[in-house]
Protein backbone atom coordinates (compact mmCIF):
# COMPACT_ATOMS: atom_id res chain seq x y z
CA UNK A 1 0.00 0.00 0.00
CA UNK A 2 1.29 3.45 -0.86
CA UNK A 3 -0.14 6.94 -1.00
CA UNK A 4 0.89 9.48 -3.60
CA UNK A 5 -0.06 13.12 -3.86
CA UNK A 6 -1.28 14.12 -7.31
CA UNK A 7 -2.40 17.47 -8.71
CA UNK A 8 -6.06 16.73 -7.92
CA UNK A 9 -5.49 15.05 -4.52
CA UNK A 10 -4.17 11.77 -3.16
CA UNK A 11 -4.22 8.26 -4.58
CA UNK A 12 -3.91 5.23 -2.33
CA UNK A 13 -2.66 2.24 -4.32
CA UNK A 14 -2.87 -1.39 -3.30
CA UNK A 15 -0.80 -4.40 -4.33
CA UNK A 16 -3.17 -7.06 -2.97
CA UNK A 17 -5.94 -5.00 -1.38
CA UNK A 18 -9.12 -6.50 -0.01
CA UNK A 19 -12.11 -5.35 2.04
CA UNK A 20 -11.59 -7.36 5.23
CA UNK A 21 -14.52 -6.13 7.29
CA UNK A 22 -17.58 -3.91 6.99
CA UNK A 23 -18.95 -2.21 10.10
CA UNK A 24 -22.30 -0.42 10.26
CA UNK A 25 -23.42 1.86 13.08
CA UNK A 26 -24.43 5.47 12.40
CA UNK A 27 -21.76 5.38 9.69
CA UNK A 28 -20.22 2.87 7.28
CA UNK A 29 -16.68 1.68 7.96
CA UNK A 30 -14.63 -0.38 5.53
CA UNK A 31 -11.51 -2.06 6.90
CA UNK A 32 -9.04 -2.58 4.09
CA UNK A 33 -6.02 -4.86 4.12
CA UNK A 34 -3.00 -5.02 1.85
CA UNK A 35 -0.52 -7.53 3.23
CA UNK A 36 0.64 -6.19 6.59
CA UNK A 37 -0.71 -2.70 5.85
CA UNK A 38 -4.24 -1.67 6.79
CA UNK A 39 -6.52 1.26 6.10
CA UNK A 40 -9.87 2.31 7.50
CA UNK A 41 -12.44 4.29 5.53
CA UNK A 42 -15.29 5.83 7.52
CA UNK A 43 -18.24 7.25 5.55
CA UNK A 44 -20.73 9.36 7.49
CA UNK A 45 -22.94 10.75 4.70
CA UNK A 46 -24.91 9.30 1.75
CA UNK A 47 -22.80 7.82 -1.05
CA UNK A 48 -23.18 6.05 -4.39
CA UNK A 49 -22.30 2.44 -5.13
CA UNK A 50 -21.75 2.19 -8.87
CA UNK A 51 -21.69 -1.06 -10.84
CA UNK A 52 -22.10 -1.87 -14.52
CA UNK A 53 -25.72 -2.93 -14.04
CA UNK A 54 -26.87 -0.25 -11.57
CA UNK A 55 -26.12 2.85 -9.52
CA UNK A 56 -27.45 2.85 -5.95
CA UNK A 57 -27.54 5.61 -3.34
CA UNK A 58 -26.81 4.33 0.17
CA UNK A 59 -27.11 6.24 3.43
CA UNK A 60 -25.37 5.22 6.67
CA UNK A 61 -28.22 6.70 8.71
CA UNK A 62 -30.58 4.22 6.99
CA UNK A 63 -28.93 0.82 7.61
CA UNK A 64 -31.36 -1.05 5.31
CA UNK A 65 -30.04 1.02 2.39
CA UNK A 66 -26.56 -0.45 2.98
CA UNK A 67 -27.52 -3.98 1.86
CA UNK A 68 -25.84 -3.54 -1.57
CA UNK A 69 -22.52 -3.01 0.25
CA UNK A 70 -22.48 -6.45 1.88
CA UNK A 71 -21.11 -8.31 -1.20
CA UNK A 72 -17.99 -6.13 -0.92
CA UNK A 73 -16.66 -8.26 1.96
CA UNK A 74 -13.49 -9.89 0.57
CA UNK A 75 -13.75 -7.80 -2.62
CA UNK A 76 -10.44 -6.87 -4.18
CA UNK A 77 -9.73 -3.16 -4.05
CA UNK A 78 -7.40 -1.50 -6.53
CA UNK A 79 -7.26 2.07 -5.28
CA UNK A 80 -8.78 5.06 -3.57
CA UNK A 81 -8.74 8.57 -4.99
CA UNK A 82 -9.34 11.43 -2.55
CA UNK A 83 -9.70 14.70 -4.44
CA UNK A 84 -8.76 18.01 -2.83
CA UNK A 85 -12.36 19.14 -3.38
CA UNK A 86 -13.58 16.41 -0.99
CA UNK A 87 -14.80 13.87 -3.56
CA UNK A 88 -13.70 10.30 -2.77
CA UNK A 89 -13.75 7.28 -5.09
CA UNK A 90 -12.98 3.70 -4.06
CA UNK A 91 -12.21 1.43 -7.01
CA UNK A 92 -12.71 -2.33 -7.04
CA UNK A 93 -11.24 -4.81 -9.53
CA UNK A 94 -14.77 -5.92 -10.48
CA UNK A 95 -15.41 -2.50 -12.05
CA UNK A 96 -17.58 -1.37 -9.14
CA UNK A 97 -16.82 1.85 -7.32
CA UNK A 98 -18.02 3.71 -4.27
CA UNK A 99 -18.24 7.51 -4.49
CA UNK A 100 -18.68 9.99 -1.66
CA UNK A 101 -19.35 13.69 -2.24
CA UNK A 102 -18.42 16.36 0.29
CA UNK A 103 -21.22 17.52 2.58
CA UNK A 104 -22.03 21.14 3.43
CA UNK A 105 -22.53 20.46 7.15
CA UNK A 106 -20.57 17.33 8.09
CA UNK A 107 -17.27 15.54 7.60
CA UNK A 108 -18.35 13.21 4.80
CA UNK A 109 -15.50 10.70 5.21
CA UNK A 110 -12.15 9.91 6.82
CA UNK A 111 -9.40 7.65 5.49
CA UNK A 112 -6.52 6.59 7.70
CA UNK A 113 -3.80 4.01 7.32
CA UNK A 114 -1.15 2.09 9.21
CA UNK A 115 1.40 3.61 6.82
CA UNK A 116 1.01 6.88 8.72
CA UNK A 117 -1.59 9.24 7.25
CA UNK A 118 -5.13 10.47 7.83
CA UNK A 119 -7.29 12.30 5.27
CA UNK A 120 -10.45 14.05 6.47
CA UNK A 121 -13.10 15.62 4.23
CA UNK A 122 -14.04 18.91 5.85
CA UNK A 123 -17.61 20.21 6.02
CA UNK A 124 -18.27 22.17 2.85
CA UNK A 125 -15.47 20.45 0.92
CA UNK A 126 -11.71 20.42 1.01
CA UNK A 127 -9.51 17.82 2.63
CA UNK A 128 -7.15 17.95 5.59
CA UNK A 129 -4.07 15.71 5.29
CA UNK A 130 -2.26 14.55 8.41
CA UNK A 131 0.99 12.61 8.20
CA UNK A 132 2.85 11.03 11.05
CA UNK A 133 6.50 12.03 11.02
CA UNK A 134 9.34 9.76 12.10
CA UNK A 135 9.00 10.91 15.73
CA UNK A 136 5.34 9.86 15.85
CA UNK A 137 4.10 13.47 15.72
CA UNK A 138 1.27 14.50 13.45
CA UNK A 139 1.61 17.31 10.91
CA UNK A 140 -1.27 18.57 8.83
CA UNK A 141 -2.32 20.70 5.92
CA UNK A 142 -5.68 21.65 4.44
CA UNK A 143 -6.28 21.45 0.71
CA UNK A 144 -9.22 23.02 -1.02
CA UNK A 145 -10.00 22.82 -4.67
CA UNK A 146 -13.63 23.86 -4.94
CA UNK A 147 -15.37 22.94 -8.11
CA UNK A 148 -13.20 20.01 -9.18
CA UNK A 149 -14.75 16.58 -9.24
Amino acid sequence: MEIREEDCGWRLRFRDGVVQLIQVDFRLTLFLGDGADTAKLVVETPFRLIALENDVVCSPEKPASLAPILPLVNARITGVLAQKSGWLRVEFDSGRSLEVAPNESYEAWQLGSSIGFLLVCSPGGGVSFFKEDRKGMSTGQKASNAGSK
